[in-house]
């Protein structure tokens, strides 16, 4: 912004120079009036926008950095135009960058709640309130409706104030769920398709228009909400299928639904009827006379019942709104809930009266059971595909008296399939076996730990190598061994001007080469009251007889610090 000054002439009329001052000054509080233009151009206590490059205003001006971006303070004055620098100010980040979001908060409540009106957003923290009862934290479906409203949040800078939109519902508390039953049960016949509703009722736990698959409302309903009739014989007999569908039905968003007042009505209208072109459509209030709304204008009314052109027990100004007057044909709204009904496809299943049994059972010899009260089986003949879990067969249960080579098949016991870590006790006496691929037996001597070596180095100055721990593999005939190694190195930088580094390997003592790539990498740390840390592991197979040795290599200036421990197990190799 240009500031206007008075001329400098010493020589000229003190009342010019009057004159000149309040034009001056007038002309550089309309230019202040245009560069401020959230201010009033009649204002009494106008306000300047003053602009810093830094937070503590030392460097000031009424025009805002050309980069788009600092601190701003606004400075309320009054008499003469303000000038620079102005003390005691707190100045807030600032910048020109245009933003443009939404914002959301949600609220729990069995009805529509009204509009909570408007919100203020800090550009410069981000910060805002949620209105009374609301919160910014997305609700969990409950028992209760769960809404919510967004503001839309578009300015550049300073405190931006937005409208809340009218809530919507983000969804409903009621949901349920059971199974359908297919009345007619047939021993060929192929599944019912789907059953069709046109709505459920939450209070009786029926739907309304339930039929079958495929036909129009009043059509033929062989759906049922319990189990048909079990008979020995007959046309719903144990022998034949059975079909049952699961379904599922909440509320989802709401729709709207409007129809046209008919007469107008004022706002001290005590008629417990209002008159409309037609209800049609509009929910119908529950048993009890439970309270539905409708929205006129801004106010919310509510009732408790209704005919083809008339709600009834009315209750106007409801919801913390005001009763205003309403001229005819003013559009008459409600918010309907939209159920969603899934119906799961009809699975068929057989029933059991008591005893599930073959037509050929007789108890110890012949055909299979298994009984209703206890669950308990008996099978003949048993082809098991997949895993045959038996847990529960201890020693003296299983009775392999009778098994013989043609009845024991192990050509499919494959790798890994075969696990005998529950043999114990007893002899196992066992001839001529051909293993290829692992075996897996548990209690096996495999895996044992050998040896375990341990060594330590490292320098508080200077630099420096240390091999430790030193040894030589075990030379077995019938085994091998892996080299479990770990790593445990830390470098502390105590003072500026300082440095720490440290290395670690594995090798081959013959001739210094890494093992299994166990090498750490060096790290190192130079600043001060830092820490570079080493913690890693490796398995590694071992030549048979062959010397090892851990490797620590550490350098350190100043006021720094590097050591480090090599642990090595020797295991043998399963």
């Amino acid at each position: 912004m240009t500031v206007i000054q008075p001329s400098q002439d010493p020589n000229k009329d003190p009342a010019d120079a009057a004159w000149e001052q309040q034009t001056t000054q007038t002309i550089n509080t309309l230019q202040h009036q245009v560069d401020n233009i959230t201010e009033s151009v009649d204002t009494t206590s106008p306000t300047v926008a003053i602009y810093s490059h830094t937070s503590d205003g030392a460097i000031q001006s009424f025009e805002p950095s050309p980069s788009g971006d600092g601190y701003v303070s606004y400075y309320t004055y009054s008499g003469d135009y303000p000038t620079l620098p102005v003390g005691g100010l707190v100045f807030s980040a600032y910048s020109d960058d245009e933003i443009n979001f939404k914002i959301r908060q949600y609220r729990e409540t069995a009805n529509r709640p009204t509009n909570p009106g408007t919100v203020a957003y800090t550009v410069s923290t981000g910060a805002w309130l949620s209105s009374s009862n609301w919160t910014k934290t997305k609700l969990a479906r409950g028992a209760t409706n769960v809404w919510y409203c967004d503001a839309d949040i578009v300015g550049t800078t300073g405190t931006i104030t937005a409208k809340w939109g009218n809530p919507r519902l983000l969804y409903g508390g009621q949901t349920s769920s059971g199974i359908l039953y297919y009345n007619t049960a047939e021993i060929d016949g192929s599944a019912p398709g789907k059953p069709l509703a046109n709505g459920y009722d939450f209070e009786a736990g029926v739907f309304n228009g339930l039929r079958n698959a495929g036909q129009a409302t009043g059509g033929t309903n062989n759906w049922v909400y319990s189990p048909i009739t079990v008979e020995v014989s007959g046309a719903n007999s144990i022998n034949k299928k059975h079909w049952q569908s699961a379904y599922t039905v909440e509320v989802s968003e709401l729709t709207e639904h409007t129809t046209l007042l008919n007469g107008a009505i004022t706002d001290a209208a005590s008629t417990s009827n209002i008159t409309v072109d037609s209800t049609a459509g509009f929910p119908i209030p529950s048993t009890g006379n439970t309270p539905l709304t409708i929205y006129i204008g801004s106010e919310q009314i509510t009732y408790t019942g209704l005919t083809n052109t008339t709600f009834t027990g009315i209750q106007r100004a409801q919801n913390s709104t005001t009763g205003a007057t309403h001229l005819d044909n003013a559009v008459v709204t409600t918010m309907i809930p939209v159920q969603v009904i899934t119906f799961g496809t009809p699975t068929g299943f057989v029933p059991i009266g008591a005893n599930l049994q073959s037509d050929n059972f007789s108890t110890g010899s012949a055909g299979w059971q298994i009984q209703r009260s206890s669950g308990n089986a008996e099978f003949n003949n048993v082809t098991a595909r997949g895993v045959l879990d038996a847990s529960s067969i201890t020693t003296g249960t299983l009775d392999c008296s009778g098994i013989t080579v043609s009845n024991l098949n192990a050509g499919s016991i494959s790798t890994g399939n075969l696990n005998a870590d529950r043999i114990n006790g007893g002899t196992l006496t066992i001839g001529d076996i051909s293993v290829s691929g692992a075996f897996v037996a548990a209690n096996l001597n495999v895996g044992v730990i050998l040896k375990v070596l341990l060594g330590s180095g490292g320098r508080s100055s200077g630099s420096g190598i240390e091999y430790v721990p030193t040894f030589t593999s075990a030379n077995e005939a019938t085994f091998d061994t892996d080299a479990i190694v770990l790593f445990n190195g830390v470098g502390t930088c105590s003072a500026s001007s300082s440095s720490a580094s440290i290395q670690m390997q594995f090798q081959t003592t013959s001739d210094g080469a890494i093992a299994g790539g166990a090498d750490s990498g060096n790290k190192s740390v130079t600043t001060n009251g830092d820490q570079v840390v080493i913690l890693e592991a490796y398995k590694i197979q071992l030549a048979k007889n062959t010397a090892y040795r851990g490797y620590i290599s550490t350098a350190v200036t100043g006021t720094a610090s590097a050591y480090g421990d090599i642990t090595v197990f020797e295991v043998r190799r399963v």
